[in-house]
């Protein structure tokens, strides 16, 4: 009796320490667990914050702060397009879409002696334009179909003097149809440039 006894009470102290050791292991994986989803999330920030990753990748909403973190001014950006990366400083698109509406004054006014500095602000910024997909979300067919908007076929012309690649059958119509109706000389000049351009 004395016998079978003690085989049962160290039956039970195995299994205690067996119940003690998977649940230290439990606990040990969990741990685990929880770096690596820390690990994780730091690397997913650190490739972020240095143009690696962007939130796209991740399913993730964009803010300003995860695409430009405060003091940053510029930075490497993925076309969310084409896959196309390139160099973007803060303001890139506002200051377009500004100078497009700056544009869209002048050059429907033939006499304007104005907008020269507009375009050359444009014109700096279309590798960067290209490169945050401008260009694909609206295409450069999209700006041309707006005659009463010179702004933006003025745009186009420039990204078509940089990047003649991106000249279409469609969008070459279009463009000397525009040429023919430019009111303003700055934009029948920039529109021939473009041409010049073609491959």
């Amino acid at each position: 009796m004395i016998i079978e006894s003690n085989k049962q009470h160290q039956s039970v102290r195995n299994i205690h320490r067996h119940l003690k050791i998977n649940r230290g292991l439990a606990k040990d994986r969990i741990s685990l667990r929880i770096s690596m989803k820390q690990f994780k999330t730091k690397l997913i920030i650190l490739l972020s914050v240095f143009g690696f990753l962007s939130p796209l990748a991740y399913g993730q909403a964009f803010t300003p702060e995860k695409l430009l973190p405060p003091g940053i001014d510029s930075t490497t950006v993925t076309n969310p397009y084409t896959g196309e990366q390139g160099t973007a400083r803060k303001g890139t698109v506002a200051a377009t879409l500004n100078n497009v509406a700056l544009l869209n004054k002048f050059l429907l006014d033939k006499d304007s002696k104005d907008g020269e500095e507009a375009v050359q602000a444009i014109k700096q910024l279309i590798p960067s334009l290209k490169c945050v997909g401008i260009f694909n979300l609206f295409t450069p067919m999209e700006w041309l179909t707006t005659p009463d908007q010179p702004g933006r076929i003025l745009a186009v012309a420039l990204l078509l003097q940089a990047y003649p690649s991106e000249f279409t059958p469609e969008i070459e119509a279009k463009l000397r149809g525009l040429q023919e109706q430019a009111i303003h000389p700055i934009l029948a000049q920039e529109i021939k440039k473009a041409f010049a351009n073609k491959v």
